[in-house]
């Protein structure tokens, strides 16, 4: 089996990295994410890629990136599911507030030192992100009969599951490359993982199309030009 990990494309959250995104399941893409889901359209056809199964996380910004996309492929529109078990690391009561509020000196300090494990009030932690997104894909999806399967999701999460999944550092979840549009293919056979192919955008690429890079920590209450927001 063949598993086609994307991030969606870019939101208007990506761009506005003032506020704490989250799941934020309203966010809608930007203009230049639309071109983004188009362009991996483009080149999924282009590539005669094609999938048994297409399920994309119920937020909109990934229905979006779901449809533009399959849409360019020549993909019926209502072969997409939606499951909203895949959707973003939840950042609870602090979703749409201002960062430079709820990300106190002393609050940084405490979600620093164990992040993998740290729940914000009413969220989830890293690892219950990547717990879930993980229980979900055994259940709905591995073993289901399917040879290949495209799954439209985000960005905290896909880190955070593919660093559970090969045991990575869970101290460098955020360093993990995971840009917009971007598609991890995993390989499963016989009960394991092998990471075929990493955050590919050569889509992007191919297509004069820019993507952004990074995230925001929770110690960075002013982002730079070249990070984007974690509404994943």
């Amino acid at each position: 089996m063949e598993l086609f990990l994307i991030r969606h494309a870019e939101s208007e959250l990506n761009r506005d990295r003032t506020r704490i995104g989250g799941s934020s399941p309203w966010c809608e893409l930007n203009d230049l994410g639309v071109e983004q889901s188009r362009a991996l359209g483009r080149a999924l056809a282009a590539r005669d890629v094609l999938f048994d199964r297409i399920i994309s996380s119920a937020a909109v910004r990934a229905q979006q990136t779901a449809r533009y996309c399959f849409e360019e492929a020549g993909v019926p529109l209502r072969r997409i599911e939606v499951s909203d078990e895949i959707t973003e690391i939840s950042m609870g009561e602090w979703e749409g507030e201002p960062r430079a509020i709820v990300c106190s000196p002393a609050r940084v300090a405490v979600i620093e030192r164990d992040a993998w494990n740290f729940e914000p009030p009413g969220g989830e932690s890293q690892r219950a992100c990547a717990e879930r997104f993980d229980a979900w894909l055994r259940r709905e999806v591995l073993g289901a009969g399917a040879s290949r399967v495209a799954i439209v999701t985000h960005g905290l999460l896909l880190r955070c599951f593919l660093t559970k999944l090969f045991g990575w550092d869970v101290k460098g979840v955020l360093d993990v490359p995971v840009q917009n549009t971007s598609v991890h293919v995993l390989s499963y056979m016989d009960g394991k993982f092998e990471l075929v192919r990493a955050n590919d955008t050569s889509h992007l690429d191919a297509a004069g199309l820019s993507s952004l890079h990074g995230l925001v920590r929770p110690s960075q209450l002013v982002a730079s030009e070249n990070v984007d927001g974690d509404a994943g």
